[in-house]
């Protein structure tokens, strides 16, 4: 099977292609984006959070919005895989084994999957998912 290449995309045009045209998709894909960010820095202490736009973030933003109340079952499961698979690899950085250094990078890369899937769910094309991965997989 072959591929079209695609240039690689910066983040917002990768949130903006897994939406595909679907208002509500990309809300949710921004708002879980800017919880993603926010999280993180709870969890390293990177930059000061403020706790009240976290708490609407996942509180009213993420499940108030329609793409997400409509595959809410997924879309979950798919979010405490990401989360726990964030926290083991957490864990696993620290460590002086290379195999699970290695393990590390991976699992801290599954919360991508979330967006790979809502681009299939958008009905975004394989080839151009494949492009969608590769460019949050290399992001820096």
């Amino acid at each position: 099977m072959s591929t079209v290449a695609h240039p690689l995309l910066k983040l917002n045009e990768v949130l903006d292609v897994a939406a595909n045209g679907n208002g509500a998709a990309r809300e949710y894909l921004y708002a879980h984006a800017r919880a993603s960010r926010l999280l993180d820095n709870v969890v390293d202490g990177d930059e000061p959070v403020n706790g009240y736009e976290l708490a609407e973030i996942m509180g009213v933003t993420i499940p108030a919005n329609p793409f997400f109340q409509k595959h809410q079952t997924e879309l979950l499961a798919l979010h405490w895989v990401a989360q726990k698979a964030w926290q083991d690899a957490d864990e696993m950085k620290a460590s002086s084994d290379p195999l699970e250094q290695a393990h590390a990078l991976v699992n801290g890369q599954l919360a991508h999957e979330i967006v790979i899937y809502v681009a299939r769910l958008t009905g975004v094309h394989a080839a151009r998912r494949v492009q969608i991965r590769r460019s949050l997989l290399t992001r820096k």
